[in-house]
């Protein structure tokens, strides 16, 4: 048979209906075959009208005007390749793209128009996503399998990811929930039932060695009382702490040291009613418990239980233990207080987080990952959910729950298994689904928007899901102005140079030291218009960094200078060019650092500019001359005053912006029933090697979704002469009289 390539060559060649261009679909000549005498039919199905062919799904969104911004205006888009809920510039794939965003494509409005686009940036973080079960306590084994307890007192499994889930492993009649599931280095699973009804047969902690399939209870508690914490060490030492739901007073916690078979007490203190949190520290096996209400404290083991000692005194009420590679952090359950302490060495502790209000901390978990930790607060003011990125030093909000109940927000929360953590969630003390937090490849995508956004709303389509697809991403087709400095080459069309500036280009980034004074300079200068200058700092090295915007063809009389290296003896001042740096204006200069972004909106004939930091608020600045142009470059000062630039683009920009609208559903390509095919009225003159071979029929079709056949000899067992034959939109007949060369005597019809 003919190659895939062939064809399309062929098909190509075909006259399209003048109203309305049929999409022939290639995969489609796989569907069915006819043989009829010595001819082969193949029929090509039509895909969906206005459907980007091969594409598999696709998002619509709406972009808001903004007055002046004109076409090809410039949107970014943050596109993610988990689930989540798609608002503003995001939008979530729901894992049908690519990793590497390869086959994300844009169109205008008829969904077939493909857009200019360049991805900026692919990078990880965390998407929120859903699970279809209220759940309470929950573990993920190391498999991936999430064990997870529900009210009601049922222990369930997924191996989905909570998209669908078994029958009940274990059910302990009259418990309002599980407290505790945990799967350790054995595999073995444990959970514990918690509620005041909760029969003296049923407390305690229950065990599974086979998977969930039989259960044994392995401790045995008093009416009231469950297992909150529960820990392993490297060792397979298991510790339990006990937590009571009543007045019960129990504080204590157990050991096993026979692969939880058995448990012995190894603490106990009457003066606490229970312990909330139980913590090893894998490093050193140390064992860190919190106990409260009344009295409470931090107890900590460093001889795998035996003896216990308290570590902090003074701190708060706490409950949340999270263990770092250098640190311990406690996260407080007191009125009041809403606060994550920090200690390196178990004497002293500091604050590292305070919310300013009455907001307990019930859980907090490390990705290891990449050492991302997060903690729950419960609170009937804006329970939140916190992230810290530095070792638990510095935090920031990472979801607020819209609640007004005190228990609010977050109670329990899963481990993390390969980037990803379960947690229940309940609204004014209603459970609500369960929901995940997972690390999440996203990219940051600048498309360029053809239609006119001056007054009215424009709709553009995002493509995804074509395995096969690689990435079209172009900088240049998409600004209006772009170098990312990536093919090693300094590019004279684009820059000049003036002075004894440096114009190195390698390893992705352009470097500007030289042996005096210089400017590195862009040769676009458009002479009126309003735009964006966009770079980002590469490289390390130096502490100097300065940009120029109005300069034409080198330094000229009214170029404009901004420093923002804080540290050198022009810091924080513009400049401008009268055969000398005249100093203008001061004003309080951004710090830089490799990677930071700076955004500068300015515009010509105009004396005020704006300048923000890595998307940040803008700040605005005036100086005395206005910008003859909108060219911009790069000042360097010998070998100690110079840039590393890793990528710059200049494009249009108004004031407001056009905003983000709404995003619709997922749509996915669905594929025309085939067609079912008969043929009729076959005439055939010839069948001589050689010679012309003219050949005529009558093709019909079941259904009207066939836009055209594709057929062909078949005397020698490949294809040869290949020929479609076109059909009319929406029709179901078409004749052909096709005139062949045979490569070989057949015989005849």
């Amino acid at each position: 048979m003919k190659s895939k390539r062939k064809i399309r060559k062929m098909l190509k060649s075909i006259p399209k209906n003048k109203n309305k261009m049929f999409t022939v679909c290639i995969e489609a000549l796989l569907l069915a075959s006819i043989y009829v005498g010595i001819w082969q039919i193949k029929p090509v199905r039509t895909t969906n009208s206005g459907w980007l062919s091969d594409w598999q799904y696709r998002k619509s969104h709406v972009i808001n005007p903004a007055s002046g911004a004109g076409t090809n205006y410039h949107v970014k888009i943050r596109v993610h390749y988990g689930s989540g809920t798609d608002s503003g510039a995001d939008v979530y794939l729901n894992g049908h793209c690519r990793e590497d965003f390869g086959d994300v494509r844009f169109t205008d409005d008829d969904g077939e128009t493909l857009l200019d686009y360049w991805i900026e940036s692919v990078q990880t973080g965390y998407s929120n996503g859903y699970i279809t079960k209220s759940i309470t306590a929950s573990y993920i084994a190391p498999d991936g399998t999430l064990y997870a307890g529900a009210d009601g007192g049922s222990l369930y499994k997924s191996v989905d990811s909570g998209k669908t889930w078994s029958n009940a492993l274990k059910t302990i009649a009259n418990a309002d929930g599980i407290r505790c599931v945990f799967v350790d280095s054995r595999g073995y699973i444990y959970f514990s039932p918690w509620g005041s009804g909760v029969s003296s047969s049923d407390t305690g902690l229950w065990r599974s060695t086979d998977g969930g399939i039989s259960w044994s209870r392995v401790l045995a508690l008093s009416t009231g009382e469950c297992i909150w914490g529960i820990d392993e060490d490297t060792n397979g030492k298991i510790f339990a702490g006990v937590y009571t739901v009543g007045t019960a007073v129990n504080g204590r916690i157990y050991k096993s040291t026979d692969g939880g078979a058995t448990f012995q007490s190894v603490y106990y203190n009457s003066n606490f009613r229970h312990c909330h949190m139980v913590r090893v520290d894998k490093k050193n096996n140390y064992v860190y418990a919190t106990f409260g209400d009344g009295p409470y404290g931090i107890y900590r083991s460093t001889d795998g239980g035996e003896t216990w000692s308290q570590i902090l005194s003074g701190l708060p009420l706490m409950v949340a233990i999270c263990i770092t590679p250098t640190a311990r952090l406690f996260g407080t359950d007191q009125p009041g207080l809403g606060m994550v302490y920090r200690t390196t060495d178990d004497s002293s502790a500091e604050i590292v987080l305070d919310l300013g209000g009455s907001a307990d901390c019930f859980w907090m978990e490390r990705d290891a990952d990449n050492g991302v930790i997060f903690a729950s607060f419960l609170s009937s003011s804006q329970p939140r959910i916190v992230k810290s990125v530095d070792d638990g030093q510095t935090w920031s909000t990472y979801k607020v729950f819209n609640t007004a109940s005190q228990y609010d927000g977050s109670q329990f929360s899963s481990n993390f298994v390969n980037g990803k953590i379960y947690y229940n969630v309940a609204y004014n003390l209603q459970p609500q689904s369960g929901e995940t937090l997972f690390v999440d490849n996203y990219a940051d995508v600048w498309v360029k928007v053809a239609d006119d956004l001056s007054a009215t709303a424009q709709t553009i389509y995002i493509y995804y899901g074509n395995p096969t697809a690689t990435t079209t991403s172009n900088g240049a087709n998409t600004f209006l102005f772009f170098d990312d400095f990536n093919d090693g080459v300094f590019d004279t069309n684009k820059w000049g140079v003036e002075g004894t500036a440096g114009s190195a280009e390698s390893n992705g980034v352009l470097n500007t030291q030289g042996s005096g004074e210089g400017l590195v300079y862009s040769k676009w200068y458009p002479s009126s218009g309003k735009y964006c200058l966009r770079f980002k700092v590469g490289g390390t090295g130096y502490n100097y960094w300065s940009y120029t915007i109005g300069s034409q063809n080198g330094k000229i009389t009214s170029t404009f200078l901004d420093v923002m290296g804080p540290t050198i003896q022009w810091g924080g001042k513009t400049y401008r060019w009268t055969g000398s740096w005249t100093s203008e204006t001061s004003y309080t200069p951004f710090s830089f650092s490799v990677g930071d972004t700076y955004d500068v909106f300015y515009e010509v004939g105009s004396t005020t500019w704006k300048v923000s930091k890595n998307m940040g608020t803008p700040t605005s600045h005036a100086h005395i001359v206005t910008l003859p142009s909108a060219g911009f470059g790069f000042r360097t000062y010998g070998t100690w005053e110079y840039e590393i630039v890793d990528y710059v683009f200049v494009r249009k920009y108004v004031d407001p912006e056009p905003s983000h609208s709404a995003w619709g559903s997922e749509e996915q390509a669905v594929a025309p029933p085939a067609p079912s095919i008969s043929v009729s009225d076959i005439s055939v003159n010839t069948t001589i090697a050689a010679k012309p071979c003219n050949f005529s029929a009558v093709f019909t079709a079941q259904n009207s979704y066939l836009s055209h056949y594709i057929f062909g000899t078949n005397n020698t067992g490949t294809w040869i002469n290949d020929t479609a034959v076109s059909f009319g939109e929406g029709k179901t007949q078409a004749p052909a009289s096709i005139i062949k060369t045979l490569n070989s005597t057949i015989g005849t019809v």
